[in-house]
């Protein structure tokens, strides 16, 4: 069986562009990073790559490293 991976895009500050965002990741499931997201004020909507095919990113949209989730 094949691990999904799950990443999580989020800005630092409400209103935050994408490109100003951190990636959190990886996580096992979809359900771990709803949960993850509750440590986020204010969230905003969300998207899923359901097609599976986005490979794992290497940088945060901010050009930063990717987060691992604590």
């Amino acid at each position: 069986m094949d691990k999904k991976q799950w990443y999580l895009d989020i800005a630092d500050r409400e209103y935050g562009e994408y490109d100003d965002s951190w990636t959190y990741g990886p996580f096992n499931s979809e359900k771990d990073v709803e949960r993850y997201l509750n440590n986020f004020s204010n969230p905003g909507g969300w998207q899923t790559d359901a097609s599976g095919k986005e490979k794992p990113p290497t940088r945060s949209p901010n050009g930063r490293s990717v987060t691992k989730p604590r």
